[in-house]
């Protein structure tokens, strides 16, 4: 019964569903009764039911929607770290935390932690046995529900995931030789600085170091050096890369709001002798150091010190963004995509970075923002774009076949680009 409610549901996403409360109030009251086993079955239900029934959630009546909560908070009480539901327990509330929105905010305080311990558990179970797909399930899904909370509750995560000391967890995650776990923290890292969180958001410098050296290494971008074949396939080595682009845009636009935010009380920007300590770690580095002393040397930096610190890293993270743009990869223009907004949002941090191989770059810009649907990236990406061409118009000059030929493609692109901002359609 419950596998066809999924189904079921999964089908219909997007139709009106008029029975959600009748099976919502069946799912929670079979949420008492089954058994461990028994109730992976019933979190799939729920999960799906969340996914794809979002707005339904939203307009639950009160009580149905306290009932959702008590139910779910029960089986947290009752759950423990090892329990073989767990996993499915924390994707099932994951769902929930996107589909109820900032309701979901009375799940925090007590989730939180508890991710923080199962995360740090599974860690451990791990490094015992590699082949521990239980644990390794556990502290993706723990990860994950995480970056959900920073996602949708934003900037009243900032003093929690700092007293749960989560900054830790992402480091020591970041350290776990599989690509499934290194997407997720990638993501979260990402979601931190895209949620703006004041202080958290600059305890996770050393993440900054990782990213670009995860870029330097990924295989894609080692294919394209020895100018093979890039017909590569949507797999894990490219998910990664681009999720680590990402990341790196989401960095770019928490510099520049933070920048706007601090100018008053900000100084200029630092010099290379105070980046000397742990603000200059790898994440290798600041665990030795931890693990040695058996202190934290996290501390958190000044914008001006973290856009230093990504000023030093740029000259190798440019060349690989420029050939995310002009190679996009056959089977998903996610990376594309994910490269022409990050361009475009350090574009906005330092016009200067890409103006100057505009000429080349402008088509693959246009032409991936172009696909892009997501209202923040692509808000971002126009503008980065308008600050490129104001920082070199004469880089755009060319014949007059040539110079249509762009002018072309950036109108394309301004039009298809609907609902921008007024500043932005100004712009």
């Amino acid at each position: 019964a419950c596998s066809a409610v999924a189904v079921f549901q999964e089908i219909a996403a997007g139709s009106p569903f008029n029975e959600i409360t009748l099976v919502i109030e069946a799912l929670c009251r079979a949420l008492e009764l089954y058994q461990e086993r028994n109730l992976i079955a019933l979190y799939d239900a729920l999960s799906t039911l969340a996914e794809y029934a979002i707005h339904e959630f939203r307009v639950l009546a009160p009580v149905t929607l306290e009932r959702v909560i008590m139910s779910i908070v029960k089986r947290w009480t009752l759950s423990a770290n090892t329990d073989i539901s767990f996993a499915s327990l924390m994707s099932c509330t994951r769902n929930l935390v996107h589909a109820l929105g900032t309701a979901s905010s009375v799940f925090a305080p007590h989730m939180i932690p508890r991710c923080a311990a199962v995360a740090i558990q599974s860690m451990v179970e791990i490094k015992n046995d590699l082949r521990d797909d239980i644990a390794l399930d556990r502290l993706v899904c723990s990860l994950d529900l995480v970056s959900s909370f920073v996602y949708v509750l934003r900037e009243t995560m900032d003093t929690l995931l700092s007293v749960c000391g989560f900054d830790v967890v992402i480091f020591r995650s970041w350290m776990v030789n599989q690509l499934t776990v290194r997407l997720s923290v990638v993501s979260l890292v990402g979601e931190l600085w895209r949620a703006d969180l004041k202080t958290f958001g600059l305890r996770v410098h050393p993440c900054v170091i990782d990213i670009v050296e995860m870029l330097e290494a990924n295989e894609f971008f080692k294919i394209c050096a020895k100018n093979q074949c890039v017909h590569v396939t949507w797999n894990d080595v490219v998910e990664v890369c681009s999720s680590a682009i990402w990341s790196l845009g989401e960095l770019s636009m928490y510099l520049v709001r933070r920048k706007h935010q601090n100018a008053a009380t900000e100084g200029s920007l630092v010099s290379a002798n105070e980046l000397a300590g742990p603000l200059g770690y790898s994440i290798a580095q600041l665990l030795a150091q931890m693990d040695q002393d058996g202190t934290s040397p996290v501390t958190t930096c000044s914008v001006t010190q973290l856009e230093y610190l990504l000023g030093t890293l740029l000259p190798v993270v440019i060349p690989k963004l420029i050939v995310g743009i002009n190679r996009p990869v056959r089977s998903g223009s996610v990376l594309a995509e994910n490269a022409a907004v990050c361009i475009c949002r350090l574009s906005i941090l330092d016009p200067a970075l890409f103006s100057t191989n505009l000429n080349v770059l402008v088509r693959g810009l246009c032409q991936a923002l172009k696909g892009i649907n997501e209202p923040d990236m692509r808000e971002s990406g126009m503008e980065g774009l308008c600050f490129l061409i104001r920082a070199n118009p004469d880089c755009l000059l060319g014949d007059l076949e040539t110079r249509d030929s762009l002018f072309l493609a950036f109108a394309e692109t301004a039009a298809t680009c609907k609902g921008l901002s007024r500043r932005m359609e100004t712009e």
